[in-house]
C-alpha cells in the first residue's frame, strides 16, 4: 500500500538518492548527461534539507521505501508551483506520479489556492496535459551549453 506524507529532514538523503536514481536510470528522462549532472548537483541531501524547510515536500512510500517525491510552494517564480516530481524508475507508468500530483493539488485546494503553475520539459509535457494542465508559455532553459525547451503550465483548481 502506498502512503504519502510530508517530507521530514531525515528523508533528505533518500530524496536526493531517489532524484539521482531517477535521472540516471529512468528511460523516460531525455536529459543529456550535462543536464543530469546539473540537476543532481542542485539536489544534494544538504540542498534537499533546505528545500524541505522552504517548501511543502511530499514523499510516497511503499513498504517503508521511498518511491516518489514532489515539491510545492515558491519552487520557481510565484508561490503556487509544483516542482521536483521524481519517481523511482521501477514505479514509472504505474500511476504514482498522478497520485502525487493529485495529493498536492488537494493539499493546495485545502489552503484555498485556486491555481497551480509548473514547468515541464518535452518528455513530461504529455503527462501534465493528461492531468488537465495547460501550456501558457514556452521558455528556453539552459544548462551549460545545452538549451532545452521548457513549457510553463498551469491548472485552475476547482
Amino acid at each position: 500500500m502506498i502512503k504519502i506524507r510530508k517530507a521530514r529532514l531525515v528523508d533528505a538523503t533518500n530524496i536526493a538518492n531517489l532524484i539521482k536514481k531517477n535521472l540516471l536510470k529512468a528511460k523516460i528522462n531525455k536529459y543529456n548527461l550535462e543536464q543530469k549532472k546539473g540537476i543532481i548537483k542542485k539536489n544534494t541531501a544538504k540542498i534537499v534539507r533546505e528545500n524541505i524547510r522552504k517548501f511543502d515536500v511530499f514523499c510516497a512510500f511503499e513498504n517503508g521505501k521511498l518511491i516518489g517525491t514532489i515539491y510545492f510552494g515558491e519552487v520557481y517564480s510565484g508561490e503556487n508551483n509544483i516542482g521536483g516530481l521524481y519517481i523511482d524508475p521501477i514505479m514509472l507508468k504505474k500511476g504514482l506520479g498522478k497520485k502525487l500530483l493529485e495529493y498536492t493539488e488537494n493539499y493546495a485546494k485545502k489552503k484555498g489556492i485556486k491555481k497551480i503553475d509548473l514547468y515541464s520539459l518535452k518528455h513530461s509535457k504529455e503527462f501534465y496535459l493528461r492531468q488537465k494542465y495547460k501550456i501558457n508559455k514556452i521558455y528556453i532553459w539552459k544548462v551549460g551549453n545545452t538549451k532545452t525547451k521548457t513549457y510553463g503550465m498551469e491548472k485552475k483548481l476547482k
